[in-house]
Protein backbone atom coordinates (compact mmCIF):
# COMPACT_ATOMS: atom_id res chain seq x y z
CA UNK A 1 0.00 0.00 0.00
CA UNK A 2 2.83 2.34 0.90
CA UNK A 3 4.59 1.53 -2.39
CA UNK A 4 1.48 2.44 -4.36
CA UNK A 5 1.15 5.71 -2.49
CA UNK A 6 4.81 6.60 -2.99
CA UNK A 7 4.81 5.70 -6.66
CA UNK A 8 1.65 7.77 -7.16
CA UNK A 9 3.30 10.69 -5.38
CA UNK A 10 6.41 10.40 -7.55
CA UNK A 11 4.31 10.23 -10.71
CA UNK A 12 2.36 13.31 -9.65
CA UNK A 13 5.59 15.16 -8.92
CA UNK A 14 6.89 14.31 -12.40
CA UNK A 15 3.68 15.25 -14.18
CA UNK A 16 2.75 18.43 -12.29
CA UNK A 17 5.38 20.72 -13.89
CA UNK A 18 4.02 19.69 -17.27
CA UNK A 19 0.46 20.51 -16.25
CA UNK A 20 1.30 23.96 -14.96
CA UNK A 21 3.76 24.80 -17.75
CA UNK A 22 0.93 25.07 -20.25
CA UNK A 23 0.08 28.53 -18.89
CA UNK A 24 3.65 29.80 -19.20
CA UNK A 25 5.91 30.05 -22.27
CA UNK A 26 8.16 27.02 -22.70
CA UNK A 27 11.20 29.27 -22.52
CA UNK A 28 12.07 32.94 -22.61
CA UNK A 29 13.03 32.55 -26.26
CA UNK A 30 9.43 31.73 -27.16
CA UNK A 31 8.48 35.39 -27.15
CA UNK A 32 11.46 36.16 -29.39
CA UNK A 33 10.46 33.38 -31.78
CA UNK A 34 6.92 34.73 -31.97
CA UNK A 35 8.29 38.19 -32.72
CA UNK A 36 10.63 36.78 -35.37
CA UNK A 37 7.73 34.94 -37.03
CA UNK A 38 5.67 38.12 -37.06
CA UNK A 39 8.61 39.98 -38.63
CA UNK A 40 8.99 37.25 -41.23
CA UNK A 41 5.30 37.52 -42.10
CA UNK A 42 5.67 41.27 -42.43
CA UNK A 43 8.66 40.77 -44.75
CA UNK A 44 6.66 38.25 -46.75
CA UNK A 45 3.79 40.71 -47.11
CA UNK A 46 6.23 43.39 -48.22
CA UNK A 47 7.71 40.98 -50.75
CA UNK A 48 4.28 39.94 -51.99
CA UNK A 49 4.15 42.86 -54.39
CA UNK A 50 3.98 42.34 -58.16
CA UNK A 51 6.81 40.25 -59.53
CA UNK A 52 7.90 39.10 -56.08
CA UNK A 53 8.90 35.46 -55.97
CA UNK A 54 7.71 33.13 -53.28
CA UNK A 55 9.32 29.99 -52.02
CA UNK A 56 10.76 28.35 -48.97
CA UNK A 57 14.02 29.40 -47.44
CA UNK A 58 16.52 26.85 -46.16
CA UNK A 59 16.61 26.29 -42.40
CA UNK A 60 17.46 29.40 -40.37
CA UNK A 61 17.93 31.66 -43.43
CA UNK A 62 14.81 33.62 -42.55
CA UNK A 63 16.54 34.77 -39.37
CA UNK A 64 19.48 36.34 -41.20
CA UNK A 65 18.49 37.46 -44.71
CA UNK A 66 16.81 40.69 -45.75
CA UNK A 67 14.03 41.06 -48.34
CA UNK A 68 16.43 41.51 -51.28
CA UNK A 69 18.47 38.45 -50.38
CA UNK A 70 15.25 36.53 -49.88
CA UNK A 71 14.14 37.34 -53.45
CA UNK A 72 17.56 36.35 -54.84
CA UNK A 73 17.33 33.00 -53.04
CA UNK A 74 13.82 32.43 -54.40
CA UNK A 75 15.08 33.21 -57.92
CA UNK A 76 17.93 30.70 -57.56
CA UNK A 77 15.49 28.07 -56.34
CA UNK A 78 13.15 28.78 -59.26
CA UNK A 79 16.03 28.25 -61.71
CA UNK A 80 16.55 24.70 -60.45
CA UNK A 81 12.91 23.60 -60.09
CA UNK A 82 12.45 22.02 -63.53
CA UNK A 83 15.85 20.32 -63.49
CA UNK A 84 15.23 18.88 -60.02
CA UNK A 85 11.74 17.70 -60.97
CA UNK A 86 13.16 15.92 -64.01
CA UNK A 87 15.79 14.20 -61.89
CA UNK A 88 13.19 13.16 -59.30
CA UNK A 89 11.07 11.63 -62.07
CA UNK A 90 14.12 9.78 -63.41
CA UNK A 91 14.85 8.47 -59.92
CA UNK A 92 11.27 7.24 -59.45
CA UNK A 93 11.31 5.58 -62.87
CA UNK A 94 14.65 3.91 -62.14
CA UNK A 95 13.42 2.65 -58.76
CA UNK A 96 10.26 1.26 -60.37
CA UNK A 97 12.33 -0.49 -63.02
CA UNK A 98 14.63 -1.94 -60.34
CA UNK A 99 11.68 -3.15 -58.25
CA UNK A 100 10.04 -4.75 -61.30
CA UNK A 101 13.29 -6.51 -62.18
CA UNK A 102 13.65 -7.79 -58.62
CA UNK A 103 10.05 -8.98 -58.64
CA UNK A 104 10.72 -10.72 -61.95
CA UNK A 105 13.12 -13.06 -60.15
CA UNK A 106 10.22 -14.48 -58.14
CA UNK A 107 7.97 -17.24 -59.38
CA UNK A 108 4.30 -16.43 -59.94
CA UNK A 109 3.45 -18.24 -56.72
CA UNK A 110 6.04 -16.21 -54.79
CA UNK A 111 4.69 -13.01 -56.31
CA UNK A 112 1.20 -13.89 -55.09
CA UNK A 113 2.60 -14.68 -51.64
CA UNK A 114 4.41 -11.36 -51.62
CA UNK A 115 1.23 -9.55 -52.59
CA UNK A 116 -0.62 -11.25 -49.73
CA UNK A 117 2.14 -10.41 -47.26
CA UNK A 118 2.05 -6.80 -48.40
CA UNK A 119 -1.73 -6.80 -48.05
CA UNK A 120 -2.20 -6.30 -51.77
CA UNK A 121 -4.39 -8.99 -53.30
CA UNK A 122 -5.97 -7.00 -56.11
CA UNK A 123 -5.57 -8.50 -59.56
CA UNK A 124 -5.05 -5.08 -61.11
CA UNK A 125 -1.93 -4.57 -59.05
CA UNK A 126 -0.48 -7.96 -59.99
CA UNK A 127 -1.22 -7.33 -63.67
CA UNK A 128 0.56 -4.01 -63.40
CA UNK A 129 3.58 -5.64 -61.78
CA UNK A 130 3.66 -8.29 -64.53
CA UNK A 131 3.63 -5.50 -67.12
CA UNK A 132 6.44 -3.73 -65.21
CA UNK A 133 8.44 -6.95 -65.17
CA UNK A 134 8.03 -7.33 -68.95
CA UNK A 135 9.07 -3.70 -69.47
CA UNK A 136 12.12 -4.26 -67.27
CA UNK A 137 13.23 -7.24 -69.35
CA UNK A 138 13.08 -5.14 -72.55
Amino acid sequence: MLKVFLSSLVALALISPTLFAADEPADKGAAKKATAKADAKTDAKADAGEGALKGRLPANYSKIVDATQRQKIYAIQANYVTQLEGLKKQLLDLEAKRDAEIRGVLTEKQQKQLDELNGDTSKAKSKKSMKDAKDAKE
